[in-house]
């Protein structure tokens, strides 16, 4: 089921992190921050069924790390005909104002594998109804060398099906993964109840100080946080939006909804609920942004550029 909701602000804060060595390293990372919380806190917007890890080699490959002025967010490698590096993330982690920070130079590019160093070259497409961009990034390493390090991902033209495996990679901002590159797996597209509605007054008011502090964040930069705000209550409302019970956080932005165990991405993250600290069930839901409403409208220039698009999904 297609979901149009506003949802909750997923924003993507500045942060410092290093990825996690290994999934063991991750997990003894996660159980000493643990111990340190109160035995609520041992989660952070977890759902039930939901499980995070540190990628592996092979699943770090397609995933960037994007910075602006402001804003980290994650980004990954799109596939096309030409073998370009073309980059797909969100558009808020340039404030909606993409293309003229490419622009300006604004747009740093790491790679996940490898730590290649790279910048915004021009806009391929950028939605006008939703979140999500795919850019033209430049790089200082040679291309025959960067392409040993990286691998790319399809574009899905059509929406998950209830139900399906989902796995999402970003670099999610929480007291656990402190902005290390992590594997969110064991989630799926649903149709359940929206977490939101099930918060407490107690967790709607920590929400509230997590957004007054990003405010004050916005005004030490000379940025208008409301304008901002104002943008994602339009693209949660005219953008293709489905639901999921995966743990998403500040951070994930811009990362790839997959469907497990295929190089297809079918969206990016739409909401999440900083400073709550409890599990939810596996029923609830967020919302993440669709590949297939982007698709829909920006297809012309996606097809020009030789992008990758998946009409029919494999039977397997």
């Amino acid at each position: 089921m297609i979901k149009h909701s506003r949802g909750s602000l997923l924003l993507c804060l500045l942060v410092a992190g290093r990825a996690a060595a290994s999934a063991d390293a991750f997990e003894r990372l996660v159980d000493a921050a643990a111990r340190q919380a109160p035995a609520v806190a041992r989660r952070v917007n977890f759902y039930k069924n939901s499980r995070r890890r540190a990628p592996t080699a092979a699943e770090r490959k397609p995933i960037v790390r994007i910075s602006t002025k402001l804003l980290n967010c994650a980004g990954f490698f799109v596939k096309n005909q030409a073998d370009e590096f073309l980059i797909a993330t969100a558009r808020h982690c340039a404030l909606y104002r993409f293309e003229k920070a490419c622009k300006d130079n604004d747009i740093e590019v790491v790679t996940a594998a490898g730590s290649f160093l790279g910048r915004c070259e021009s806009v391929i497409a950028e939605g006008r109804n939703d979140d999500m961009v795919v850019f033209k990034a430049r790089f200082t390493a040679p291309k025959k060398k960067l392409l040993t390090f990286i691998d790319f991902l399809a574009l899905s033209a059509v929406p998950a099906p209830q139900g399906m495996p989902l796995t999402v990679i970003g670099y999610p901002a929480d007291r656990y993964s402190n902005g290390s590159l992590t594997l969110t797996e064991n989630c799926w597209a649903n149709n359940g109840t929206t977490a939101d509605s099930l918060l407490t007054s107690e967790e709607r008011l920590a929400t509230q100080k997590a957004a007054d502090r990003t405010r004050k964040y916005f005004q030490s930069k000379g940025e208008d946080y409301d304008a901002y705000v104002g943008f994602h209550k339009f693209f949660s409302t005219h953008s293709q939006l489905q639901a999921h019970n995966c743990t998403t956080y500040q951070g994930n932005s811009g990362g790839p909804f997959l469907w497990s165990g295929h190089p297809i991405a079918f969206g990016m993250p739409a909401g999440s609920h900083p400073d709550v600290y409890r599990e939810f069930p596996e029923t609830a839901s967020n919302n993440f942004t669709t590949t297939a409403g982007f698709v829909r409208g920006n297809r012309q220039a996606l097809e020009r550029a030789g992008v990758a698009l998946v009409d029919v999904l494999p039977l397997n």
